[in-house]
């Protein structure tokens, strides 16, 4: 896919993985978020994908707050500075969000430290909670289940029956337009 955004007067065509790309339209504020973008592959390992992302701060860094598949992570690509964090969703005991008139901020504890990432549009700080509160308590259910040793022949295949909830729980939360629904359900249905 190849997106057009403008910069000081011109254009600049920028190739993104789908995924990256739909997450990064629905970025209200991307002033500033151009290195974060572009960055954002390096940061990702093989077969992850991105679900979600919002612009905020934290400390005295800007960057994007990111739910993937696996983590989320913060991004900040400076002139000067660079630095990215990593939040595990196994290791992430909450989140917690606060909204106030027009920006939200979210806090994310893991054990005994917290991250406070803010100046996040509210609505984008929404859908980033939900997904990775949800990847957590997926993450929780999994470790608290009894592992088996072969799968039952009876088993109901798993595999593209949680892949199609997932992405219908992102069309729900408005991530995914029904249009990108559909295609992606072809994609696995396809397999």
């Amino acid at each position: 896919m190849i997106y057009f955004y403008e910069r000081l007067g011109g254009l600049v065509s920028e190739e993104m993985r789908p995924d990256i790309a739909a997450a990064w339209d629905r970025v209200g504020d991307k002033m500033g978020k151009k290195r974060d973008i572009k960055k954002l592959p390096e940061y990702l390992n093989a077969g992850e994908t991105v679900l979600v992302m919002a612009g905020g701060r934290t400390g005295n860094n800007n960057g994007l707050l990111v739910a993937t598949s696996r983590r989320a992570l913060f991004v900040s690509e400076g002139l000067v500075n660079h630095s990215h964090e990593d939040f595990p969703y196994d290791r992430i005991s909450s989140v917690t969000t606060t909204r106030g008139m027009l920006l939200a901020k979210i806090v994310i504890h893991t054990g005994g430290a917290s991250r406070i990432i803010e100046n996040i549009g509210k609505s984008e700080a929404e859908a980033v909670s939900a997904i990775i509160r949800e990847r957590v308590e997926a993450v929780t259910r999994e470790r608290s289940q009894p592992q088996q040793s072969a799968p039952s022949p009876t088993a109901t295949p798993t595999g593209i029956a949680a892949e199609l909830r997932e992405l219908a729980e992102l069309r729900d939360l408005g991530v995914l337009t029904p249009e990108e629904f559909e295609g992606q359900k072809r994609k696995l249905l396809d397999r």
